[in-house]
């Protein structure tokens, strides 16, 4: 039995005309789980109250929510930053609105590093060409701004924003959904290699099932 890396126990997430999700419980080791369900079944926000993004008047609550050792439920402000990004990390479904149109894909790579780590100017730039090449794109891509990449490419700087501080548990949040059945492979295959590499557990929320069937340990349905 690996590690438990991610422990959700009894979840809630209570808005004040309805209740989005309820009594939801998995936990994560170092493997991939697909979290499967039909559109307003509540993946996407229980990601989002792993990565503490539920935003008031959401309220969230659970017997049990705790990510590499931390209750999340009680984490302050500071404990968040250092969590959010650099143990846990979040790749969002399309581009187009994730990405920042105003900076080009080195200073969002930079920015995404300097968040969590003092590093020299030599040793982020290092980092930075690493990741990029990790993600199979070419270094000329640094120097773009999102409205000049495809869908595919804005895919894998987003993967490797998502990666470059080497977290130990990813959140794919459909991740494929806005790309066509070729790229859908591409990526999925990408997310697989780099958690086998890395040894980093990954949640993959999706309604893809062939997908899901192929790519993952385990599947959880909600509904």
């Amino acid at each position: 039995m690996t590690e438990q890396r991610v422990i959700v126990d009894a979840l809630n997430i209570d808005y004040p005309a309805a209740r989005v999700v309820n009594s939801l419980s998995f936990t994560l080791g170092n493997e991939r789980l697909a979290l499967v369900g039909e559109s307003g079944s509540g993946k996407s926000m229980s990601a989002r109250a792993l990565m503490g993004l539920v935003r008031k008047p959401g309220i969230v609550s659970a017997n049990r929510l705790n990510v590499l050792g931390n209750d999340l439920l009680t984490l302050s402000t500071r404990r968040w930053q250092a969590l959010r990004g650099n143990g846990i990390a979040m790749v969002l479904q399309d581009p187009r609105y994730a990405l920042n149109p105003a900076k080009n894909v080195a200073a969002q790579l930079d920015e995404a590093l300097t968040l969590h780590q003092r590093l020299p100017r030599a040793e982020r730039r290092a980092r930075i060409h690493d990741i990029i090449r990790a993600v199979g794109l070419n270094e000329h891509v640094l120097q773009r701004y999102p409205g000049e990449l495809s869908g595919g490419m804005g895919q894998r700087v987003m993967i490797a924003i998502a990666l470059i501080n080497n977290p130990q548990v990813l959140i794919a949040d459909e991740p494929t959904s806005a790309l066509d059945a070729r790229l859908r492979n591409q990526i999925l295959e990408l997310l697989v290699q780099q958690s086998e590499e890395r040894q980093m557990a990954m949640l993959l929320i999706s309604h893809d099932l062939p997908l899901v069937a192929e790519h993952c340990d385990r599947v959880l349905v909600m509904y």
